[in-house]
């Protein structure tokens, strides 16, 4: 109703009126039984069992739903009564982080279809300027939820070799898989919950323009595009390996060579260690084997549906973060670890160093202190951005990369000898300055991506 109000104020009026009608028949018929009375009461969420041909969509926990439609008309209409009533709920005013009920057993994300009052509370930090009832205490509640979620997500993704804010938990899938098996790793759409987190940190750069969310946000869109195990982009068309045969019922030129192929753009759930459908069993998957990587389980076909399913709750916020970084990552004025007014020889010290002793390199912590770079030799032909040494720059470049960034000279670059390793450095300074740092890591994905001309790395 919102968002039609300017267009077509009669079809905002017609939603907004089913809207309050709906509401208010949650207000008359739920009840949250005890278990005495539910023993004695049909109950009024559907069986989990009842799930031939599709999902059950476990859940058993409306509250959430009712706090997200509360926020959602108060934000529209700025009755009180609705705010009365959001504000009564246990998680009012908090963006969550851990995700429990339903389907959902300790679930590392902030949202997703069965959870749904952190989308509620980000309504009313978005229109909280013209919600007179929202206090000021209300609004830091939010705000600082939101960014202690996204201050979680980012150290995740510090911790982790591929840098994806996300973990796997432990659950069951009584439905599709034996009801005594407990599956420990990534879950079903689990490129979704890396793109639900990419959200909050994008929110919390918004609120704060601290340069760490964006960094995260791009961090997690790289793990998407093909920064991950597989070096597979999960998202048709993009990408030097991308995925092409979804589970989709109409995109099934895989079956049936009279209906299409997928069109670019859209993105698959991705790796889940559950591996319920019987095509990714036939290959060799076994699902609760603890020796299964995560971020392995997966499989590019029509049939591996526990794997390669594509939803529209899933792309549409795979849609705004795309959008997100469109709008936003140019623009982005965070601090940068390298002063403009320096040298760009990359073999020469800096000239200028910064007043601050936090910016001393001596004073730094050494896990923190990017990578030196090689030494150039006027008499080598350098191919800027081929730090694996194949005579090519490609995805595997980035892997290579990343992993060295990580971990610094502990994790090698070269053939394991210092020429090698030398020039190997020398090409992997691709923003050509004083060190190897996200900086190169990011100009080597822009040149993957097609963003940028091969000419554009190394020395200009």
């Amino acid at each position: 109703a919102r968002l039609w109000e300017p267009y077509d104020s009669a079809k905002a009026a017609k939603y907004l009126d089913a809207a309050k009608a709906s509401y208010d028949a949650y207000k008359t018929h739920w009840k949250e039984y005890t278990s005495a009375e539910a023993s004695n009461k049909q109950s009024l969420y559907p069986p989990l069992d009842q799930a031939i041909g599709g999902g059950a969509y476990g859940d058993t926990d409306s509250k959430d739903d009712a706090y997200w439609a509360a926020c959602e008309l108060y934000a529209t209409t700025g009755d009180s009564k609705y705010y009365d009533d959001l504000a009564s709920y246990d998680k009012s005013f908090q963006v969550l982080s851990n995700l429990v009920g339903g389907e959902n057993k300790g679930s590392f994300g902030s949202f997703n279809w069965g959870n749904t009052s952190s989308c509620g509370s980000l309504s009313l930090y978005l229109n909280q300027d013209k919600l007179t009832q929202l206090t000021d205490a209300n609004k830091k509640s939010i705000v600082d939820s939101m960014k202690a979620a996204a201050d979680l997500y980012v150290e995740k993704e510090n911790a982790q070799g591929y840098g994806i804010p996300y973990e796997g938990a432990e659950y069951s899938d009584p439905v599709n898989l034996p009801a005594d098996l407990v599956i420990k790793g990534y879950e079903w759409g689990s490129n979704s919950f890396v793109i639900n987190n990419a959200m909050i940190m994008a929110y919390a750069y918004d609120e704060t323009d601290d340069i760490k969310y964006m960094n995260g946000v791009a961090t997690a869109m790289d793990y998407i595009f093909g920064r991950n195990p597989l070096s597979v982009s999960f998202v048709t068309g993009y990408g030097s390996y991308a995925i092409s045969r979804p589970h989709h019922r109409y995109w099934s030129n895989e079956l049936d060579k009279t209906l299409p192929m997928a069109p670019d753009g859209v993105m698959s759930g991705g790796p889940n260690a559950g591996l319920q459908d019987p095509y990714v069993r036939a290959l060799g998957f076994v699902p609760g084997d603890e020796d299964n990587a995560s971020q392995r389980c997966y499989v590019d076909s029509i049939e591996a549906w526990s794997t390669n399913e594509v939803t529209i709750n899933w792309n549409s916020p795979f849609a705004w973060v795309v959008s997100f970084m469109q709008d936003e990552a140019a623009e982005a004025d965070g601090e940068i670890e390298t002063d403009p007014t320096t040298t760009t020889d990359p073999t020469t010290p800096s000239t200028n160093p910064s007043e601050d002793p936090s910016d001393d390199p001596s004073e730094q912590d050494p896990s923190t202190t990017a990578a030196p770079t090689g030494s150039v030799d006027p008499s080598v032909d350098y191919i800027y951005g081929d730090v694996n040494l194949d005579g090519a720059v490609s995805v595997a470049d980035i892997a290579k990369l990343s992993k060295f960034i990580a971990n610094g000279d502990i994790y090698p670059v070269g053939n394991g000898d210092a020429v090698s390793e030398n020039q190997a450095k020398v090409q992997a300074n691709v923003a050509y300055d004083e060190a190897i740092d996200s900086i190169d890591l990011n100009k080597l994905i822009e040149y993957c991506l097609n963003n940028i001309q091969k000419s554009q790395l190394g020395p200009q």
